[in-house]
């Protein structure tokens, strides 16, 4: 009976979680061009593909600046009104694979066995979650222009973490992963300025730590991970660079006025901070999320191979 259980509970849950994930595919098949997208439509259809792109240099009409947009505008305008109800359900797709992907490593890497069923179960839970508490539905999932701007550097930064872990598990260094990291970092940081400055956060992060992890640890995880993933922060520093001093990002400066001094910008630090904290904990939506993470992490425990201390699965 416990082993039927542990069989069903995931299966049950992946069941109801899919069915709000496969909503959010479904009403992608209503997109259609707004704002932005016209944009991007006329310079395709009048100077093509690559004059377009080109367009980067001295186009300040609109936001060509943001490389990755004008790229992936151009690819899904090849197939028209169709390319554009189909970006939200591979978006979802590639998202949750992504996740997938990466905690299966993750959990290799640990030493953990994990129902294929759980993996997607956490997974779709992520997706669902981070669809449902984005401030604006629309803008950053049925919009073409916003859903690459905002949402498709998200799932770039999943796959290059991805690809650097399994990195980590490969008994030699593929060429080929560390090239593919670099190339998805300078495409995913090249969406928007706050989506490589994430991005370029989040690696130099795990830069660090895995330097150190392997130089003062000898810990085999960082030694093989380390190399892919200074190559992935190095294209991700190109990209903010190529963002930082593109003609329509200094056009859009000069509007702005004087940047805040440092201890102003402390003082927005920890007023937006503040505002957030206080602002999710009156949220009931982030409290069923943290209820939902006690289960799974009941779940987990339940279907692992290893003894896990109950406090140990819970702080996980």
């Amino acid at each position: 009976m416990s082993s039927k259980l542990k069989q069903i509970v995931p299966l049950i849950g992946l069941t109801i979680v899919l069915a709000g994930v496969g909503l959010f595919v479904y009403l992608g098949l209503y997109n259609r061009y707004w704002a932005d997208d016209w944009c991007y439509n006329a310079d395709l259809r009048n100077k093509g593909f690559i004059e377009s792109v080109a367009g980067y240099a001295y186009d300040v009409t609109y936001t060509p600046s943001r490389y990755s947009v004008t790229i992936f505008a151009g690819l899904i305008q090849a197939f028209e009104v169709t390319g554009v109800q189909l970006m939200t359900p591979l978006t979802i797709i590639f998202w949750v694979a992504g996740l997938v992907y990466l905690f299966y490593n993750i959990a290799t890497m640990a030493g953990y066995k994990i129902s294929t069923s759980s993996v997607v179960l956490i997974s779709s839970l992520i997706v669902y979650f981070s669809i449902y508490f984005s401030p604006h539905i629309y803008q950053s999932l049925y919009w073409r222009t916003g859903m690459l701007t905002y949402t498709s550097p998200l799932v770039f930064l999943i796959w290059i973490f991805a690809l650097i872990t399994a990195q980590s598990l490969r008994e030699k260094p593929s060429l080929w992963i560390t090239a593919l990291a670099g190339l998805l970092a300078f495409l995913g940081g090249g969406f928007s300025e706050a989506s490589t400055t994430v991005m370029v956060s989040i690696l130099g992060l795990y830069v660090l730590v895995s330097a150190i992890a392997a130089y003062r640890y000898k810990q085999a995880w960082a030694v093989k991970s380390l190399v892919t993933a200074s190559v992935a922060l190095f294209f991700a520093l190109v990209a903010m660079v190529m963002l930082v001093f593109a003609p329509t990002t200094q056009v859009r400066k000069a509007r702005y006025g004087q940047p805040a001094s440092i201890p102003q910008l402390a003082s927005l630090l920890f007023q937006y901070t503040y505002a957030f904290f206080v602002a999710t904990i009156k949220g009931y939506q982030h409290i069923l999320v943290f209820l939902l993470s006690s289960l799974l992490g009941i779940i987990w425990h339940a279907s692992s191979e290893r003894n896990l201390k109950p406090m140990n699965t819970f702080l996980t």
